[in-house]
C-alpha cells in the first residue's frame, strides 16, 4: 500500500492555489408561480438547512397557504433535497425574515402578521411582529404577537443562554405592549423567554427614524444590535447627515450601555453584527459618501461597509468594498483565524469585484482580522439577485440565502413569477483548510492505480462526512459521499476508473475541517 501525505504547504500550492474561492456544490431554487424570497436559513445538528421565507405562490413547492402573504419554512436535507415545506398564517398577509434553533431543540421563526385567524391567535393592529416556535417537523409548539395599534416589523433575532429568545426591530406604536415611543419609528428590542412570554422590552430612538436589523447576544448576557438612525435628538445624538448607521449595546435587562452613530454626510446603515474574540465587534451594511467616519468609498455609491469597534463601541478601522456601481453587505460570520466572511450584493465588475453574470448578484468576501480581501467571488444568474444571509456549514463551508430572477450561469431550477428563493451551497473556505490525516488513520488503496480504489477513514463519533474527487487545478468532479456517518470505520469506493490517466485529490471534510491526499491514475 502507498499513499501520499498532502501538507498544507502542498495544499497551498495544488488545490487551494487552484481553487482560491470556494467552489459551487448545489443550489436550489425554491417557490411557485407568484412571488417568494428566502430570508434566513440555519444549519441543524443533522445537517438539515432550515430556510425562512415569504411567499405568495400556491404551486410548485408551496403546498398550503391560508391568504395573502405567507411565513414559509422549508427544511431540506445536507444535499438540499426537501424534506418538508409548510406555510403559516392566517386571511391577512404574513412572511418569515428569521430563524434561530431552539436550545431545548427546535426552531424559532420571525416575521410579521397582519391576521387574526388561522394560525395567529392575537392581533394588536396593523400589522405586529409574529414569533412562531417549530418543532422538528415544523408543527406549531406556540406563536405570540407583538405590537401596538400600528406596523411593527422585526428582522433581528438570536437565540439566549436561558433558552429564550432577542429579537430587534422598529415600531411608531405608543400603545400594546409599547410603553414609548420618541417619535416616528423607533428602534425596539425584545427579550421572550422560552415560551414566548415577553419579559422586558425596549424603545429607542429620537423624532426621525430608527430601525434595528440585527441583534445577537453578547458575552456579558446583553445584546448587540445594528440597524440605520435618521434622528439626532431624544435617545439619538451624533447624526452626521441623513441615514447613520446605529450600534447599540444593552445589558441582559435591557439598559443602554452605550450607543454609537456612525457615518459621514450621505447615507449609511449596519445589516449585521458580531462579537469578535477579543470581546469587540464586527459591523457590515452599507456607505454611500467619503466623509466623516467613511474612508475608501469607491465613487460615492453605495459600497459594503465593515466596521470594527472594540468592548466599548470605540472604532477601531473601517473599510469600504466595491465598485464602481451599487454594492452592499447583508450578512457576516467570524472565521476560526480572526477574519470575516460577508455576504453582500453588487452590480459592479471593478474595483474589488472581479465580475459578475449580469444585474445583481450575490457577492462573498473573506477577510483577514484587519479587513483585508484575501478571497471573493459572485454567484448568480443573468438577472437580478438579491443576497440575505450567510452561514458557516458543518462541513468548513458555507451556505448562502437570498431571491433570484434568473435562470441561467449558476442558478437553475428557477419556477417563475416574481422572485424565487435561492439558497447556494459552497465548498470549504480554502483560507481554513487543515490536513487530518492523523486525526482519522485515512489510507487510500492501491495508489498508484489502474482502475477503481478505496479509502479508509475512522471516525471517533458520528459526523457530517463529505468526500470530493478534484483534478489538479482543484476543480470539483465528483461527490462520493455526503452526510452522517456513524462512529467507527469506515470503507468506500473512489470511481477513477472512467477518468483519464493523472493525478487527483481527493478531499475528506469532516465537520468544519478537510484532509486531502493525492492519488495517481496509470
Amino acid at each position: 500500500m502507498r499513499y501520499v501525505l498532502l501538507t498544507l504547504a502542498f495544499l497551498n500550492c495544488a488545490l487551494a492555489l487552484a481553487q482560491t474561492t470556494p467552489q459551487i456544490e448545489w443550489q436550489r431554487c425554491l417557490g411557485g408561480g407568484a412571488r417568494d424570497e428566502g430570508y434566513a436559513l440555519i444549519q441543524d445538528p443533522d445537517g438539515n438547512y432550515v430556510v425562512a421565507a415569504s411567499t405568495f405562490s400556491v404551486d410548485g413547492d408551496v403546498v398550503a397557504q391560508h391568504g395573502g402573504g405567507e411565513m414559509w419554512v422549508v427544511k431540506m436535507d445536507p444535499l438540499g433535497a426537501i424534506i418538508w415545506a409548510k406555510t403559516y398564517g392566517g386571511s391577512g398577509g404574513e412572511g418569515g425574515f428569521n430563524i434561530c434553533e431552539s436550545i431545548d431543540g427546535g426552531y424559532l421563526v420571525l416575521g410579521t402578521t397582519s391576521s387574526n385567524d388561522g394560525d395567529v391567535s392575537e392581533h394588536h393592529g396593523l400589522g405586529d411582529i409574529w414569533a412562531v416556535r417549530l418543532d422538528l417537523d415544523g408543527n406549531i409548539i406556540w406563536e405570540r404577537a407583538f405590537g401596538g395599534s400600528l406596523n411593527e416589523e422585526a428582522s433581528g433575532l438570536t437565540a439566549t443562554a436561558d433558552g429564550g429568545f432577542l429579537i430587534s426591530g422598529q415600531s411608531p406604536s405608543i400603545d400594546g405592549d409599547l410603553t414609548t415611543n420618541q417619535g416616528g419609528w423607533d428602534a425596539w428590542v425584545l427579550k421572550l423567554d422560552a415560551t414566548g412570554n415577553l419579559e422586558w422590552q425596549r424603545s429607542i430612538g429620537g423624532s426621525g427614524m430608527e430601525i434595528l436589523l440585527a441583534i445577537q447576544q453578547t458575552s456579558d448576557g446583553g445584546s448587540i444590535s445594528t440597524g440605520f438612525t435618521t434622528s439626532n435628538n431624544g435617545d439619538i445624538i451624533g447624526n452626521h447627515g441623513l441615514f447613520d448607521m446605529l450600534v447599540l449595546k444593552l445589558s441582559a435587562t435591557g439598559e443602554t450601555q452605550w450607543q454609537r452613530i456612525l457615518g459621514g454626510t450621505g447615507n449609511e446603515g449596519g445589516n449585521a453584527v458580531a462579537e469578535t474574540t477579543d470581546g469587540g465587534f464586527i459591523v457590515l451594511g452599507s456607505a454611500d459618501m467619503n466623509d466623516g467616519d467613511v474612508s475608501g468609498n469607491h465613487s460615492n455609491t453605495a459600497d459594503a461597509w465593515l466596521v470594527r469597534l472594540n468592548s466599548t463601541g470605540d472604532l477601531l478601522w473601517q473599510n469600504c468594498y466595491g465598485g464602481t456601481a451599487y454594492d452592499n453587505g447583508t450578512s457576516i460570520q467570524t472565521t476560526e483565524d480572526g477574519g470575516f466572511a460577508f455576504l453582500g450584493s453588487t452590480y459592479s465588475t471593478n474595483g474589488d469585484v472581479s465580475t459578475t453574470n449580469g444585474a445583481l448578484d450575490f457577492w462573498l468576501v473573506r477577510t483577514n482580522e484587519i479587513g483585508q480581501i484575501q478571497w471573493q467571488r459572485t454567484m448568480g444568474g443573468g438577472l437580478e439577485d438579491q443576497a440575505q444571509k450567510i452561514i458557516r456549514t458543518v462541513d468548513g463551508g458555507f451556505a448562502a440565502i437570498g431571491s433570484t430572477k434568473s435562470n441561467n450561469f449558476d442558478v437553475s431550477g428557477y419556477h417563475g413569477g416574481e422572485f424565487d428563493c435561492w439558497i447556494v451551497k459552497l465548498s470549504a473556505d480554502p483560507t481554513s483548510i487543515q490536513d487530518l490525516s492523523s486525526t482519522f488513520n485515512i489510507a487510500i488503496f492501491p495508489n498508484p492505480t489502474h482502475g477503481d480504489e478505496t479509502i479508509t477513514y475512522t471516525l471517533e463519533r458520528a459526523a457530517l462526512v463529505q468526500v470530493e474527487i478534484h483534478d489538479v487545478e482543484g476543480k470539483l468532479i465528483s461527490t462520493i459521499s455526503s452526510g452522517i456517518r456513524a462512529s467507527g470505520p469506515h470503507i468506500l469506493a473512489l470511481p477513477l476508473t472512467k477518468l483519464p490517466s493523472g493525478n487527483y485529490f481527493v478531499a475528506l471534510r469532516v465537520d468544519g475541517k478537510v484532509v486531502v491526499r493525492k492519488v495517481s491514475k496509470v
